[in-house]
């Protein structure tokens, strides 16, 4: 993985000007890793994650073919994906696997708003994430994609199967 916080919290990676951002590309397994019950109250915002650095191009993560963009599991919680600031919208584009993954119970109360997922930094052209744009299983619950307030909805496009996706019992 790229960068993957086990049982760590309060974290901010990227931000919301251009020199704030990550590229995290090129890995690996997945992007970024969200991991354990500890995990939570992190922040990953302004990144491009799945792309070269002009958001352009796929520099995929998962070279062994399972390689989500942003996962949370074993508990993580209350994380924030993106947000409504002006640039804190992540770019999650080109991996090969899902853009983003919750997966288990306890993987609950986190946000995801403000992305750009499946699409270039321009948001006029394709670059898809193999599987979902977001997926969301194995009892994840609780988590809020997309929002009312200005600036909260996700661009989601462009993907081999559904742009998002709740699949298994206790999944919502």
């Amino acid at each position: 993985s790229g960068i993957k916080l086990t049982q760590s919290g309060s974290n901010t990676i990227g931000g919301t000007s251009a020199q704030a951002r990550n590229v995290i590309s090129g890995n690996d397994l997945e992007g970024i890793v969200l991991d354990g019950n500890a995990t939570t109250g992190n922040v990953i915002a302004g990144n491009y994650i799945g792309t070269d650095q002009s958001g352009s191009a796929i520099v995929a993560n998962g070279s062994n073919g399972k390689g989500n963009g942003i996962g949370a599991y074993n508990g993580a919680h209350h994380n924030t994906i993106g947000g409504t600031a002006a640039g804190a919208g992540n770019l999650l584009s080109g991996n090969t696997d899902n853009g983003i993954a919750f997966a288990g119970t306890g993987v609950s109360a986190n946000t995801v708003q403000g992305n750009v997922i499946g699409l270039d930094a321009t948001q006029t052209k394709v670059i898809a994430n193999t599987n979902q744009g977001i997926w969301i299983g194995a009892g994840a619950s609780g988590n809020t994609i997309g929002g009312d307030i200005a600036g909260a909805g996700n661009v989601v496009s462009g993907h081999q199967w559904a742009g998002i996706e709740l699949h298994g019992v206790g999944t919502n």
